[in-house]
């Protein structure tokens, strides 16, 4: 039996009245709304401290760039392994690493000191394999990086954590992190003082050189490599990159220490 065309007509009327009642569809909704910024610099030396896990310092080092930028920190930031007494990848009861980056703070906050930047809250979940990097045994590095840096240099707002660590043991240890964070808008230009930075050379001391000095000689061997390759200021990249690492390593190697 065929449908009249009253009754056809009649049944595209309701659909179409359906869509209308139903609303804007997700692609009709707004998008998070920016706000105007400041850059704030923050160094920090950080010294993992826990029971269950040990990193090397450069694997430290590694998970804690990840964090940082997960957080919201500026991409220029820099996690580097600090003065530690084990080898490249050998784990060290004494990680460190020094942790130097940007985050944005709400001009409305009341900061005024730093580079103007254009800041968007958006949502940061971690949890054990998200990232999949991130497992049960960093348990105790997410909390201390919480306490230590999150917490005192990010700008974040509704936070639920059910983090739980059960020291000297993965079993029951679960992460469970959720905030918001200020950070940079999708799309807003970088500001001149975010440049990419050269690939990072590790230098482990092999002559028994202080922490004062090993700074000390990165410092001198940093400025030497980068006046070798050309650039007047901080680490080139693109093509000259690969001639500072190269000078970098030389230089350190040159004063006792081993490189990668």
């Amino acid at each position: 039996m065929r449908a009249s065309p009253k009754l056809l007509i009649a049944c595209l009327a309701s659909a179409c009245a359906a869509l209308v009642v139903a609303g804007p569809s997700l692609a009709d909704e707004p998008a998070a709304s920016t706000e105007a910024g400041v850059w704030q610099k923050h160094e920090y030396s950080f010294e993992f401290m826990g029971f269950t896990s040990t990193y090397s310092c450069d694997g430290l080092a590694d998970q804690l760039q990840r964090l940082l930028l997960l957080a919201g920190a500026r991409a220029d930031a820099k996690a580097r392994p600090g003065a530690c007494a084990s080898p490249y990848g050998r784990p060290d009861r004494f990680a460190r690493a020094t942790l130097v980056f940007y985050t944005l703070v709400p001009s409305a906050a009341g900061a005024k000191d730093g580079e103007p930047g254009v800041g968007q809250w958006r949502p940061v979940a971690l949890s054990n394999r998200n990232p999949v990097e991130l497992q049960s045994g960093d348990c105790e590095l997410v909390e201390q990086f919480r306490d230590s840096v999150l917490k005192k240099m990010f700008t974040i707002r509704n936070v639920v954590d059910r983090t739980t660590c059960v020291p000297h043991q993965e079993s029951g240890s679960d992460i469970g992190l959720r905030f918001e964070t200020f950070a940079q808008a999708p799309g807003a230009p970088p500001p001149a003082a975010a440049r990419p930075t050269a690939p990072r050379v590790f230098a482990y001391p092999k002559q028994g050189q202080s922490a004062s000095q090993q700074a000390k000689d990165r410092a001198e061997c940093e400025a030497s490599a980068a006046a070798q390759a050309g650039a007047n200021t901080g680490a080139p990249t693109g093509a000259a990159a690969s001639a500072y690492t190269s000078a970098l390593a030389a230089c350190l190697e040159g004063r006792g220490y081993s490189t990668r």
